[in-house]
């Protein structure tokens, strides 16, 4: 299959991870994020695709909402007018990920292999997930590091519910918590909502999108990144919904990468001169002045001397370029690139901004947590570990004294909260938190629905609504000869239908009232509706145009597959001409059991290799017209 994963911001790594293992089962696998990762993208064999709009991650939608209610009206229109440009320019840069060519793919303007995702594995807060996937008529579903499936079991991750309220995780399941989590969605959507629907106006979709709960109402699988020792699935949530445990990208690359990184030897030198317990203060300056920051840090050096603990400080976002690094006898700066897992080798417990990424790393590693906390998503971060045993209260960086500081670092020592840390870490597995989130994916594709009915193998991309057949390429290709009719029909196949105004359905059904009825498939769990989109037969051009384009070696060796599939491009568009472009050779990949097809097809090596292929393929096309038309055959 093809496969497109997409992701903004600082969990690029676990989609990284996921789609290396997508590949090893043979699937052709895109990531869409940010240019800054293409690099770590193509160094390991995936596709890349550059998303667009000035977003690093996520957080700017919790620091609009946490925002919101502080500042007058003029200036949230300000600060919404600024968002909203940089989420449509990431909005509009979607639909090209999901299908298109990267530009950059073979050099600075050279574009890549053309590309059309069969599924999509999207963060849920793009908003426009769901309408690429009614465009491309593809199944949809979501990963995430932070939940945000309605439960009755904890109140909204975007809300102030956890700030607010210390016992807000352990309260018991309440309605009002469910109901919170409309309030706010349409808090997030309200403004996004004119941008959204000129997006689905531009993909030609009909009606308009007036929904505020884009994240669970429609029964998108989702797959949270949380350790089930820490974050349990709420009874509530239904089997689309997993929580598979934590994991991050630990291949050779990355382990060399650590490797390589400048060892500072003056940071060692720091860690073991003093004997004193080593912690980690990491600090996100979003919002906090020069001035106020450079009193921050004097503050924590005065803490640490006064609690005898040495710290190893890093700055997240801003730091000014002729400032020197904070040295001192108890603090030590390291850069803000320095990677985290060496950091967590010489600490005996953490104090950050509440990244979930980080949490969870510290946790694995049997560190404590403390959080630094200010937004939604961090108290939500700091009550989880503090109902864990392996925290304790959060940290406000506006308001916190020298003597909050070193209450704060000598509860983080204490023997028992680090027991309980070094317990949890051991129900930590990485291997085995991937290969759920894996078999997560894949149980929840209508894969029965996406293959060929001909060759399983294989998935369809073309509806003969005459003979009620869902075809690949190969296959549409093989049977060409055979058929009795003319073909004018079949339209571009797309196994799943969504609609912007109510749950899908899954159902087989042609174009017209007037075909055959349905054949009988197996029913699947999932809200999922198949059908062939007649409005965009014009696809099937697209689809046949790369097939023939991408036989690179094949197209020349004088095969009957390359009359027919110039049959079919003919057929379908008859303004083409015969000449084709050379296109660059699409390199093998391995088979799998897993329903599986790379956009290009690959068509046959030898006359012989075809000559069984199609024998194959006509006796599945002669049994299926059996069932169908079974006085034909008496």
């Amino acid at each position: 299959m093809n496969l497109c994963l997409a992701t903004i911001g600082n969990n690029a790594k676990q989609y990284i991870a996921l789609g290396l293992r997508l590949a090893a089962d043979g699937h052709r696998v895109r990531v869409a994020t940010k240019e800054k990762y293409r690099q770590a993208v193509v160094a390991r064999g995936l596709e890349f695709y550059p998303l667009g709009g000035e977003l690093e991650n996520f957080g700017v939608f919790v620091e609009y909402l946490e925002s919101a209610k502080h500042v007058s009206a003029f200036k949230r229109r300000a600060i919404r007018r600024h968002l909203l440009q940089a989420f449509k320019d990431l909005l509009y840069s979607l639909l090209p990920a999901a299908i298109g060519t990267d530009p950059h793919g073979y050099g600075d303007q050279i574009p890549g292999e053309f590309f059309r995702a069969d599924a999509l594995l999207w963060h849920p807060l793009f908003f426009g997930h769901l309408h690429v996937a009614e465009y491309l008529g593809i199944p949809l579903q979501c990963a995430s590091l932070v939940p945000f499936s309605p439960t009755s079991a904890f109140g909204p991750i975007l809300s102030s519910c956890f700030r607010d309220d210390l016992d807000a995780l352990n309260g018991g399941h309440k309605a009002v918590n469910w109901q919170s989590y409309s309030e706010v969605d349409a808090s997030l959507w309200h403004g996004m909502v004119t941008v959204v629907n000129q997006f689905r106006s531009s993909l030609g979709l009909s009606g308009r999108y007036h929904e505020s709960t884009p994240f669970g109402q429609w029964g998108i699988p989702h797959v949270y990144l949380w350790s089930p020792a820490v974050l349990q699935a709420p009874s509530d949530w239904g089997a689309e919904l997993a929580v598979t445990g934590y994991f991050t990208l630990e291949d050779e690359l990355e382990r060399r990468k650590l490797e390589e990184c400048e060892r500072s030897r003056s940071l060692d030198a720091f860690a073991l001169s003093g004997g004193d317990p080593v912690l980690f203060f990491g600090i996100s300056t979003f919002g906090i002045a020069p001035r106020s920051l450079r009193t921050l840090l004097r503050t924590i050096d005065e803490a640490a001397q006064s609690a005898c603990v040495q710290i190893i400080l890093q700055l997240r976002e801003w730091r000014d370029p002729g400032q020197e690094p904070y040295r001192s006898k108890r603090v030590f700066e390291v850069k803000t690139g320095f990677p985290y897992a060496l950091i967590l080798r010489k600490v005996v417990a953490t104090i950050h901004w509440g990244a979930v990424g980080l949490v969870e790393e510290g946790l694995r590693a049997g560190k404590p947590v403390c959080v630094c906390a200010r937004l939604s998503t961090q108290y939500f971060a700091a009550r989880k570990v503090m109902a864990m045993g392996v925290g304790i209260a959060p940290i406000d960086l506006k308001t916190c004294t020298m003597s909050t500081l070193v209450s704060s670092f000598q509860g983080l020592l204490q023997p028992q909260l680090q027991e309980r840390a070094q317990a949890l870490a051991e129900t930590f597995d990485s291997s085995r938190a991937l290969e759920q989130a894996i078999r997560a994916f894949y149980g929840n594709l209508p894969l029965r629905d996406m293959r060929c009915d001909l060759d399983e193998e294989r998935i369809a991309r073309i509806y003969d609504p005459h003979h009620q057949l869902k075809l690949s390429l190969e296959a549409y290709l093989a049977i060409k000869a055979m058929r009795t009719h003319d073909g004018r029909d079949d339209v571009a196949y797309r196994p799943v239908s969504y609609s912007g105004r109510r749950r899908s359905k899954r159902r087989i059904r042609g174009p017209r009232d007037e075909l055959p009825s349905p054949m009988s498939i197996e029913p699947a769990p999932r809200r999922l509706e198949v059908r062939p989109l007649q409005r965009t037969a014009n696809e099937l051009t697209t689809y046949s145009r790369h097939a023939v384009e991408g036989a690179t070696v094949l197209l020349f060796r004088g095969l009957r597959s390359i009359g027919l599939a110039h049959s079919a491009v003919a057929a379908l568009d008859p303004t083409r001409g015969s000449s084709m472009a050379l296109p660059r050779p699409i390199r093998p990949r391995r088979s799998s059991s897993i329903a599986l097809v790379t956009e290009v097809p690959s068509f046959w090596a030898t006359e012989a290799q075809e000559e069984v292929a199609r024998e194959a393929v006509n006796k599945s096309y002669e049994k299926a017209m059996a069932r169908r038309i079974p006085a034909q055959y008496d």
